[in-house]
């Protein structure tokens, strides 16, 4: 019979996760809560309407501000004069450039309200916007990697409003509530004319009846209003809502009543209680009194059995197994979603650039221009030769709030303590470029140098490419070329692409390359694959020093860290040999960290030029657009080749990924 009792309390704690599962959660309009700003940014209609691009967004530049506790959300204002965002440029009266998606919320901790119902409620004091502008609040669900999301939402109109949302129920799901304002940006000092929204939390209205505001409708209500101290005094109204709540016409609505939860708990434990009464009941009854007295004793002295003891640990046993496994994907899938964040700003970072720049970060010199730092044409302090020669993860520093790092280059100034390596910049780990599941990767050069190593890379042509003709690593030779064309031509074909090369013998003489704009992508931003993760074998996330097989004692595809020019650490490829190709070099297709590489022994480290990841069966990457998509492992190679391609003309269905 005991084990009855603790079926009824499996099934009660069984009743009261499943209640707890369908919780309610509200949030108010409260000015103390940890708010954010996120702003998209579209062409105007008259433009096509395309986005531009997205990016955090100071709360203050929104604008939406709180008084006390009242919220005024008022159109986007730019204050940058540069055509870009005005016509003709910026100052009063011109006209917005641009449609603001602007973003005023506040993110709950992840899976805090999962498979709950959220509330978002507030009221709207005055709403005086124009036609020009639309303000509504919302709720959004999203997908752990932010791809997908579920909403609900309101246009925001003077009174009160109250939206709700049934989350999904998953792992690592996003939830945020807050308003968006939808609008032409406007000139700063033209603001007023526009309107704003005012909006403050819903006030608490209490109970019925409740006329001393203690929470509960009682017989001291009655006497706090014959006392007259109700305001108004004496009010017959309010004496009617009293006797309506005390005498049971509105008592329900003020008594506390238990939560499905608490009645499947109170239920189970006077189930037991009951059982464990009828059955001392029964044994009265059969026993005398001297004999049921020591049955009391004996139950008040018995302990748990060894078998009790065992099946108990075997229960803890089983649900460990069980939960383990969970646990563990649940941290893939928050290491994943972070990865994918940390793409998706280097894609914003990537458009920032190339809004300010007008092109793309490129992928440097050749290597000896970062490698030398002695001799005349050392390029330690500043590029010499009219483009960039350190890669794209040393000049996009300064978009992903590293402004300190991109500056400590210069050092003093001196050939002594200036450049890379002098700076120790190549040993700082910048979160951005790491993969978290991955940790911190980094190669030790020389037994001397330590050099942070990055987890993204952009894409070059594969080398199974007609007439491709490789990439010159020295600065004492001329651009690799062939009859077919240069390596600008035929080599650098994606968004980021090599910015020049340089032959310090005989001049010196110079290559610059075109930068790669926009107009540049002519299979569009969309279509195009800006950045990927990289591949890099488990064994060797730090890589050995030496390298037994390898020349020079490191592995070359991972020297000389982030900012070393146009090479492997930073650059990839998608190589699959197509059908009738008879070419020895090797296939690089999508590698998981922990596949068995061709030519890997314990002599012989097989080397990487491709993509891969340590997520199981994908690789999360970036498009010239900042959208973020993961690909499959299987997905065919020479359509993502192609896909790496800016303007080869071939727009692949992204379905297939």
């Amino acid at each position: 019979m005991k084990y009855a009792f603790c079926l009824l309390a499996l099934c009660g704690a069984v009743a009261l996760s499943s209640t707890q599962a369908n919780a309610q959660v509200t949030y108010n309009v409260d000015a103390s809560a940890a708010w954010q700003g996120f702003m998209n940014v579209f062409e105007t209609p008259e433009n096509l309407g395309g986005f531009v691009f997205a990016s955090p967004w100071g709360v203050e530049g929104l604008p939406a501000t709180f008084s006390g506790t009242t919220l005024t959300l008022a159109p986007n204002s730019v204050d940058d004069p540069n055509p870009f965002w005005y016509t003709p440029s910026g100052g009063p009266g011109s006209v917005g450039n641009k449609v603001t998606d602007a973003n005023f919320y506040v993110e709950i901790p992840v899976d805090t309200v999962s498979g709950q119902t959220v509330t978002f409620e507030g009221d709207v004091l005055a709403n005086t916007l124009t036609s020009e502008h639309v303000a509504t609040a919302f709720i959004r669900d999203f997908a752990p990697d932010y791809s997908t999301f579920t909403t609900s939402t309101a246009v925001l109109t003077p009174g009160p409003f109250s939206i709700s949302l049934a989350t999904d129920p998953g792992i690592g799901r996003h939830v945020q509530y807050g308003f968006n304002f939808n609008g032409r940006n406007v000139w700063i000092t033209d603001v007023a004319p526009y309107g704003t929204v005012q909006i403050e939390a819903i006030a608490d209205v209490g109970i019925a009846g409740d006329l001393n505001g203690d929470g509960a409708v009682t017989g001291q209500d009655f006497l706090f209003w014959q006392r007259g101290a109700t305001t108004p005094a004496f009010d017959a109204a309010l004496l009617s809502d009293w006797q309506g709540a005390y005498n049971g016409g509105a008592l329900a609505a003020v008594t506390a009543v238990p939560e499905p939860a608490s009645l499947s708990l109170i239920s189970t434990i006077a189930c037991g209680l009951l059982f464990r009464r009828s059955r001392r009941q029964r044994v009265s009854r059969k026993l005398d009194m001297e004999s049921y007295m020591f049955y009391r004793r004996s139950l008040i002295r018995r302990g748990f059995t060894l078998v009790e003891l065992l099946v108990v640990i075997a229960i803890i046993g089983v649900l460990v197994a069980l939960l383990l496994p969970a646990i563990q994907a649940a941290r893939e899938s928050a290491r994943r979603s972070q990865c994918i964040n940390n793409l998706r700003q280097l894609g914003i970072a990537c458009n920032l650039f190339e809004s300010s720049k007008k092109a793309y970060p490129s992928a440097g010199g050749a290597v000896e221009q970062f490698t030398t730092q002695t001799g005349q044409f050392t390029e330690k302090v500043k590029p010499l030769f009219g483009y960039e020669n350190a890669g794209w993860m040393y000049q996009v520093l300064p978009y992903i709030e590293q402004q300190n790092l991109y500056d400590r280059r210069k050092g003093d100034g001196t050939e002594a303590n200036s450049g890379f390596l002098k700076t120790g910049i190549v040993e700082v780990k910048v979160p951005t470029y790491q993969c978290p599941s991955r940790s911190d990767r980094i190669c030790i050069a020389s037994g001397i140098y330590a050099f942070a190593l990055g987890d993204y890379a952009g894409v070059m042509a594969s080398h199974f490419t007609p007439n491709w003709p490789g990439f010159a690593w020295q600065r004492t030779v001329p651009p690799a070329s062939n009859a077919a064309g240069t390596e600008e031509e035929l080599t650098w074909t994606g968004i980021i692409a090599k910015g020049g090369h340089v032959n310090i013998n005989g001049g010196p003489q110079i290559w610059k390359f075109a930068p790669v704009k926009s107009k540049s992508i002519v299979d569009g931003t969309s279509n195009t694959i800006l950045l990927a993760e990289k591949a890099a074998q488990a064994k060797y996330w730090t890589a050995p020093n030496p390298a037994a097989g390898v020349a020079g004692g490191n592995p070359y595809w991972e020297l000389y860290g982030y900012y070393v020019g146009a090479d492997w650490p930073h650059m990839r490829q998608f190589a699959k040999r197509p059908d009738g190709n008879t070419s020895t070099r090797p296939e690089y297709l999508i590698r998981g960290d922990g596949d068995i590489r061709q030519g890997d022994s314990d002599t012989l480290v097989a080397d990487e030029q491709g993509f891969g990841s340590a997520h199981p069966g994908i690789i999360c990457a970036v498009f010239g657009d900042g959208s973020t998509r993961t690909i499959s492992q299987d997905a065919d190679g020479l359509m993502l080749d192609s896909m790496g391609k800016r303007a080869d003309q071939v727009v692949v269905s992204q379905e297939s990924l």
